[in-house]
């Protein structure tokens, strides 16, 4: 395993959030790709049997589990959100285990399909999918480029949709979930640290809107 590098904008996404939102918890990994397909697939996929990959898998999800527990006893459940980069356009993707077929559709409320956020969503999809109160919407209010679904961009088209991987999958038993998929442009030296501030602020924005952590004796 190599030794985390540029983690400033982890570092000050995680510290942002402590000082708005009171609590945040960031579980980050970083390994060869000969090593692991990484730890969002199922462990034998994920460590290609490589016994470090095995230990640091494991330790991964215990941290995630760990956090889901402590949430859920202080607020009740809230957030996890998984963070990822890709590399085929200049816009960034919310996988909430909905398909690009699935978010071309004009209502979301007769799809038999359970989204990662389910208990924030109610009776009303479309809104917190791709409405005022998204994550999305969030995402480009605070200037980070095109995201879909969003309420200015609700439908992605064509293009090769990533909707959500295995922590996604998971860990909704437990907690809402939300994969993100963010372009080489927001993540590049000379912006990066810039758009972590702006990405957590949209966390933020999001917490707030959606009343996320709430003390657990209030719910």
């Amino acid at each position: 395993m190599h030794e985390m590098k540029n983690c400033n904008a982890i570092v000050c996404n995680c510290d942002f959030l402590t000082a708005v939102a009171r609590n945040c918890g960031a579980t980050a990994s970083q390994f060869d790709r000969d090593q692991t397909h990484g730890f969002n697939r199922e462990i034998k996929e994920a460590t290609l049997n490589y016994p470090e990959a095995i230990t640091a898998y494991q330790g991964y999800h215990s941290f995630i589990d760990q956090a889901i527990n402590q949430i859920n006893a202080n607020f009740g459940g809230d957030l996890v959100i998984d963070i990822h980069g890709h590399g085929d356009g200049n816009y960034t993707m919310i996988g909430y285990l909905l398909t690009g077929a699935h978010l071309n559709r004009d209502v979301f409320n007769t799809l038999s399909v359970i989204t990662s956020i389910e208990p924030l969503c109610g009776s009303n999809r479309n809104e917190c999918i791709r409405g005022n109160s998204s994550f999305g919407t969030a995402l480009e209010l605070n200037g980070l480029s095109i995201v879909y679904p969003s309420l200015a961009h609700p439908k992605p088209g064509s293009i090769d949709f990533l909707s959500g991987g295995f922590i996604t999958r998971n860990y909704i038993s437990r907690i809402n979930a939300i994969q993100t998929e963010l372009p080489i442009s927001m993540r590049t030296a000379a912006n990066r640290l810039d758009n972590a501030k702006k990405y957590a602020q949209a966390i933020v924005d999001y917490i707030q809107r959606n009343s996320l952590l709430r003390s657990s004796t209030t719910r």
